[in-house]
């Protein structure tokens, strides 16, 4: 299904993507350090077009990490932002259907890149509620609201988690099919929290990088997981929004949760995938 979207929204599609492959397949981790010898001070395993010129080719399929000299690893990896209280600016966001659904993380795309590959080993494995939230906080910091990214880095990851022979699309996969959805997890290591792991997924497939996509392949990649697993989905969905609603707030203890940004995130992907079926 092709999404018809703003005025002038195709032409920046078209400039941030004019420069790169279609569907460039992501299964084999592009290689940047070959033949001479890696400059002085760059540190092992970072990628030297991205240390010495502060890009790469190679985007997130790069199997290097992307440092900067000068950078030190609370740069790349910074604390999550805090959650700010609702306001008016929130109701525009939410109300507009080209914006992701929830606050974002923090994330820069550098961060992103060197954080996501931990999850794309063929023999990783999520051991706790922790690496689910991880992970998700990672595809939750790709969004139109964080001003450091932009069209092209969306659709970067967009290629890179969107294949669907690669491991990203495996651990989305397994985030979604979850047997222990609970919107008061808590600390319970044995529950994924609807609010931290469920809603930021739900929220990356909702957000302009995805929804405005024209990379139809992987976008109906991403969609086919939910159709795949539909009745899990939805009834994780509605258990938690049923309790949710019940004591009267979609948040958790120091996470609260807008109503406007819980129900985007949940109500386009499903309303998106119903369109293409």
């Amino acid at each position: 299904m092709l999404h018809i979207g703003p005025p002038g929204i195709g032409a920046r599609y078209e400039q941030a993507n004019s420069n790169r492959p279609a569907n460039r397949s992501t299964s084999q981790p592009a290689a940047n350090n070959t033949g001479n010898a890696n400059p002085a001070g760059m540190p092992p395993n970072a990628c030297r077009a991205f240390w010495t010129d502060g890009e790469c080719e190679n985007s997130f399929s790069c199997r290097f990490r992307h440092v900067k000299p000068g950078a030190n690893f609370r740069e790349q990896d910074p604390p999550l932002p805090p959650r700010a209280p609702l306001n008016n600016d929130d109701v525009a966001y939410a109300s507009n259907p080209y914006t992701g659904a929830l606050p974002g993380a923090g994330l820069t795309p550098t961060q992103a890149h060197n954080r996501i590959k931990l999850y794309l080993k063929p023999d990783y494995e999520f051991r706790s509620s922790e690496d689910y939230y991880s992970f998700v906080s990672i595809l939750q910091s790709a969004n139109a609201e964080n001003h450091t990214w932009f069209l092209k880095d969306g659709q970067e990851l967009l290629q890179l988690m969107g294949d669907p022979t690669g491991n990203g699309i495996r651990r989305i996969q397994e985030v979604l099919s979850h047997p222990n959805v609970s919107s008061e997890a808590g600390f319970n290591q044995g529950l994924l929290s609807f609010q931290r792991g469920y809603l930021p997924l739900l929220a990356y497939f909702s957000s302009e990088f995805v929804v405005r996509s024209t990379i139809q392949t992987n976008v109906n990649a991403l969609y086919g997981l939910i159709h795949a697993d539909l009745d899990h989905v939805t009834l994780a969905i509605k258990s938690c929004m049923e309790s949710c609603m019940a004591r009267r707030s979609f948040g958790e203890p120091g996470n609260p949760q807008s109503g406007l940004h819980v129900f985007k995130a949940v109500i386009t992907p499903l309303h998106d995938m119903a369109a293409d079926i």
